[in-house]
């Protein structure tokens, strides 16, 4: 399934341009966020503050109905509620200079939500021009579900929807939050 949006949201503070495709299961996702800002190119020394304003929307976005353990840089582990379940786990992050800005990837390394270890989590800020692109791109993901099978479906398929559903929408406040810590 490839999804496009195009969003266009108004604050008081900048205008904001989301697009973000996603496949099925989210193994291979992007959430791009073009804010009309000009700003300066992000360098390495603002990693530690995208990854931070990262963890902190995704637990803000769920309510707090899941925790995020360790430092802003990793390792990292997703957990349901305080103590219970790691969802996901990350090693620490590699920050690497890109053209025109950063990128801050977490390699996935276990958790209940993944069927096997694999794949990462990617911060991307680079500057276009006189604007600023964000990016959250899951690449690589190992579902719990991926291989969907006739029998396994019914239970599969609700899971993957709701799944694509809440990375939608906490990677849509997380990278307004990423645009903030840049401007």
């Amino acid at each position: 399934m490839r999804v496009r949006n195009g969003l266009n949201q108004r604050s008081s503070r900048m205008k904001r341009k989301m697009e973000y495709w996603t496949s099925v299961a989210n193994s291979n996702s992007e959430y791009w966020l073009r804010p009309n800002s000009p700003v300066e190119a992000p360098t390495s020394v603002l990693a530690d503050e995208l990854a931070g304003a990262y963890w902190a929307s995704l637990s803000e976005s769920l309510a707090h109905a899941v925790s995020v353990d360790g430092d802003a840089l990793g390792p990292v582990a997703l957990r349901i509620g305080r103590r219970g379940p790691v969802i996901l786990s990350f090693e620490q992050a590699v920050v690497s200079p890109v053209e025109g800005g950063i990128e801050v990837r977490f390699p996935i390394e276990a958790g209940f939500a993944a069927s096997q270890p694999g794949g990462e989590l990617r911060l991307v800020a680079r500057t276009v021009g006189s604007r600023v692109t964000l990016g959250v791109v899951v690449d690589g993901y190992r579902p719990r579900f991926e291989k969907l099978r006739i029998l396994t479906f019914p239970i599969a398929a609700p899971y993957t929807l709701a799944q694509h559903l809440v990375h939608r929408w906490v990677t849509r406040k997380s990278l307004v939050r990423l645009a903030e810590v840049i401007q």
